[in-house]
């Protein structure tokens, strides 16, 4: 494995914005349990929703406080220093599967680095998922799935979020490939989240750039 990280590095990035549902009672963003991504849930057969949590990072001007180690999961969180003062849930032993509601899994180092590390900023969404249970759910995982993350060429607002949401939903139908956008809830839609089997995901992708034109 990769050696551990100090985030923000070169190979860890930055997080943006975050999430609807998260209380501020302990001053570090902790979140309410919310339901796992269908493109995570599908890719990790047995995981159930409230195996994953939500939260938001906190960075100060001295970063993060954090040790990041890369993996084909994600980030997995190695330690949290007392400062800035993270998410009781963002702790040792947990993966960064998704920021901002852009995956992080089955992604390559240098993939991984730059996804991560665009996003790198306080109140980035993180969904977060403990890393035995991950490892233990990868054993059964489908092999002939993937996913993909289509970057939009500009963030969309509420209303054109609904008419993409709908227009995906029968895109979805129609190709037999999950699709869902990313950005995180409440926030700007920046991307479209693929999943499902490989040769059907490609053959869907000129229908998407169609979509999306």
């Amino acid at each position: 494995p990769a050696p551990p990280h100090r985030g923000p590095g070169p190979a860890v990035a930055p997080v943006a914005g975050a999430s609807a549902g998260m209380s501020a009672d302990n001053g570090a963003g902790v979140a309410e349990d919310l339901e796992a991504p269908a493109w995570l849930l599908g890719r990790f057969p047995g995981l159930r929703p409230q195996d994953f949590q939500r939260c938001s990072l906190r960075k100060g001007p001295n970063g993060a406080g954090m040790d990041f180690e890369a993996s084909e999961l994600g980030y997995v969180v190695e330690a949290v220093e007392a400062e800035p003062g993270q998410d009781e849930r963002l702790r040792p032993g947990r993966v960064v599967v998704a920021i901002d509601g852009v995956p992080l899994v089955g992604l390559d180092e240098d993939a991984l680095s730059d996804t991560f590390g665009e996003r790198f900023q306080d109140g980035a969404a993180l969904l977060l998922a403990d890393a035995e249970v991950l490892r233990k759910a990868a054993a059964g995982q489908r092999l002939d799935g993937t996913v993909l993350h289509v970057q939009l060429g500009q963030a969309c607002g509420d209303e054109l979020r609904s008419a993409l949401a709908r227009d995906l939903s029968t895109f979805a139908k129609r190709t037999g490939v999950d699709a869902e956008l990313s950005g995180g809830t409440g926030r700007p839609a920046t991307g479209v989240v693929l999943s499902g089997l490989r040769e059907r995901i490609i053959g869907a992708r000129p229908e998407l750039s169609a979509l999306l034109a």
